[in-house]
């Protein structure tokens, strides 16, 4: 589980960095609005001001389904992966078709030690979304940790035929290189 839980942060730094660093000029007046400036925290490693401007979003707009995804990404990345589930559960209520929220939700799961949490998660987010390279990291992660290492291999294989991001590349080459031993 720790070197889930390594490899967790490692991922989570990544995908702060995928969400948008330009907030609103002025006061935040919109849910998306605040949406942008706690994007802008959050890529700032401001996270409780990060969530503050989400909640302040979800007052503004309780239907808008990215300001629970991001809020629960801000917890993810201060380790309170319960509220980050809540987040994402929300997130998932509200539109069923976001991959994103699932793949997070499974490393939240899976930091948890809840790998089959993970892996179905993982498993939804891929069934929305093929393309989602983290998704089948995750997931070979989570095989990993439960000791299936023909399916953590072919996760992780399929991570590298995806991956369009070096640093996520070279994480799955290490782990297929300790499963291969």
């Amino acid at each position: 589980m720790r070197k889930f839980t390594l490899l967790l942060m490692v991922t989570v730094l990544v995908l702060a960095g995928l969400s948008t660093s330009c907030g609103p000029t002025g006061a935040p007046t919109s849910a998306e609005d605040y949406l942008d400036r706690g994007l802008a925290y959050q890529n700032e490693g401001r996270f409780d001001e990060a969530i503050a401007d989400f909640n302040k979003a979800i007052e503004l707009d309780p239907n808008l389904a990215w300001a629970y995804f991001y809020r629960g990404a801000a917890y993810l990345e201060k380790w309170e992966h319960d509220q980050a589930i809540t987040n994402f559960n929300k997130a998932i209520e509200l539109d069923p078709n976001l991959a994103k929220a699932y793949e997070n939700r499974g490393f939240a799961y899976g930091a948890k030690g809840e790998y089959d949490k993970a892996i179905a998660d993982f498993n939804r987010a891929i069934e929305l979304d093929s393309s989602l390279a983290w998704s089948y990291f995750g997931r070979g992660m989570a095989y990993k940790s439960q000791g299936k290492t023909a399916e953590a291999i072919a996760a992780l294989e399929k991570c590298i035929e995806l991956s369009q991001e070096p640093s996520l590349t070279q994480s799955a080459e290490q782990l297929l290189d300790e499963l291969r031993g």
